[in-house]
Order: structure tokens, then C-alpha cells, then sequence
């Protein structure tokens, strides 16, 4: 017979679950408080005993620990060095120009630029899938470090240091502008 189904296709406790719900009044806090007081929240009906094998946690809940020491270590480096420029540049700042506040914003300043476009080069250009531009780009950077660390050197052992060189050079426009 083609329209009539038993009643042992459905499950009961679906019956049971939707006539439970369906004769509690509704408020506002109500569907909240129910999901609440559920253990496992699920959009399907699930048991234990249909689960085969291990059970499998939920991949966002799952820490994904870095396969290295190093990558740890480069992390806490790329979180410092942001940290470590506040007071330097607001030393630079507030009391002008010293000999060690140049000599530190002259290290760590290329240092916190090399993290950061470093950063740009392996998210663009992945080692697995381009090791070749990867390779080109991150030499590159390296150089560019290299030589921006000692271009600042010698700002600060030779000329006037770094904080009074970008002091020269952020008045520079009224200088001519008043001779």
C-alpha cells in the first residue's frame, strides 16, 4: 500500500522529543536556557552506540602546537619587537636625541621591518608551492636588512644619529620656505 507507513519508521523519541517541546510555553530565555542545559548540542539525532571507533574532536577546539622551537621563539620575537619600539621612539620622542636610544631604534627598527615584510614574502609566496620567488624574495630581504643595518651604523658613528637626522628631515620644508 502505497500511502500507509507504519509507525515503527519514525523513532520514538523523536515523537517523544518534538511533544516535549511542543507543550512548553515559549519565552524569550526559554530556547537559550534549553541549549543551555543540553550536554552535547546536535542539529541530528546522535548516540553513542551508532559511533564507530574514536571519537573525533572538533578541530577548532584543538590547539595546533608549531612543529618547531624555533617557530615559537620567532613568534615571541615578532610580538616583542613591536613592544620594544614604543618606549624607544617615544624616548626619541620626548627628549630628543641619545646616543643609545639611536643605537637601539637603529637595530631594532630594521629588525621589526624584517619580520614584518618577511611575514608578506612567505604568505605570497610559500615555500612548498613557489620555492624559487620564495628563495629570491626572501634573499632579497635579508640583503636589504643587512644593508639597512648598517646604513644606520653609520648614521649613528659618523653623522648626527637617527633621532636628529629624522628631525633634520621632518623640518626641512620650513627651512626653505622661510629663507
Amino acid at each position: 500500500m502505497l500511502g500507509l507507513t507504519s509507525g515503527k519508521l519514525f523513532s520514538k523519541q523523536i515523537f517523544a522529543s518534538s511533544a516535549r517541546f511542543a507543550l512548553r510555553p515559549t519565552t524569550a530565555a526559554s530556547p537559550i536556557t534549553s541549549l543551555l542545559k543540553m550536554s552535547r548540542p546536535a542539529m541530528i539525532h546522535t548516540s553513542n552506540n551508532l559511533r564507530v571507533g574514536k571519537q573525533v574532536p572538533n578541530p577548532e577546539n584543538v590547539p595546533v602546537l608549531p612543529m618547531h622551537k624555533s617557530v615559537v621563539i620567532q613568534d615571541k620575537i615578532g610580538l616583542l619587537l613591536p613592544l620594544s619600539l614604543l618606549p624607544i621612539v617615544g624616548v626619541s620622542v620626548f627628549y630628543g636625541p641619545q646616543p643609545i636610544n639611536d643605537l637601539l631604534l637603529g637595530i631594532i627598527f630594521p629588525l621589526h621591518a624584517y619580520n614584518g615584510i618577511s611575514a608578506v614574502v612567505l604568505d605570497y609566496f610559500p615555500k612548498r608551492r613557489s620555492p624559487v620567488p620564495n628563495f629570491i624574495f626572501m634573499w632579497m630581504l635579508n640583503i636589504g636588512t643587512l644593508v639597512t643595518l648598517y646604513g644606520c651604523w653609520l648614521i649613528n658613528t659618523n653623522d648626527i644619529g637617527l633621532t636628529a637626522f629624522a628631525y633634520k628631515l621632518w623640518n626641512s620644508d620650513k627651512k626653505t620656505i622661510e629663507e
